[in-house]
């Protein structure tokens, strides 16, 4: 089981895609969330030793309540706003992430940036069209997250 530091998030979503990455992962694995990186706070991080680090950005979306007009507009029921890409968030906090582990340790991590819809199976995906927000292979779904062999597979695709 990979060792979890942090307390459970407040979110359901954020709770479920770290349970399911802490059950199914070996002790080679430290998952962190809600952490603050130079001012940008990430859903999920997993520090997979002498492998690399994952960021994970994570979405409690509902297939039925959002609808995509574009990468950075997203309109979701309940938001007041339209929401930017989950896809560019991550990478934002891969990037905050690097560059903090050079400047303070000189290392250069390879920081590999996901998303996840908790509650949005594949199918619904591409209904959505959030296929245009996130690539297939960088993008966890709720079935990923319910079956070993898929999320690890995720996992080593997106590494790869």
């Amino acid at each position: 089981m990979a060792i979890v530091v942090d307390h459970e998030s407040e979110y359901k979503g954020e709770r479920k895609v770290r349970d399911a990455i802490a059950e199914h992962f070996s002790d080679d694995v430290v998952i962190y969330n809600n952490r603050e990186v130079n001012g940008r706070e990430y859903d999920i991080c997993l520090l997979v030793k002498d492998v690399c680090v994952f960021i994970v950005e994570v979405k409690g979306w509902l297939a039925d309540k959002i609808k995509v007009h574009g990468i950075d507009d997203i309109e979701v029921e309940g938001y007041a706003e339209r929401q930017k890409s989950p896809k560019k968030q991550a990478k934002s906090y891969c990037i905050q992430y690097f560059t903090k582990m050079k400047k303070q340790f000189g290392k250069s991590p390879l920081v590999v940036g996901l998303v996840a819809y908790t509650f949005i199976s594949k199918e619904q995906y591409y209904e959505s069209n959030l296929n245009i927000i996130s690539e297939e292979q960088f993008t966890l779904f709720k079935e990923d997250l319910d079956n070993q062999e898929k999320k690890k597979k995720k996992f080593q695709m997106a590494f790869d």
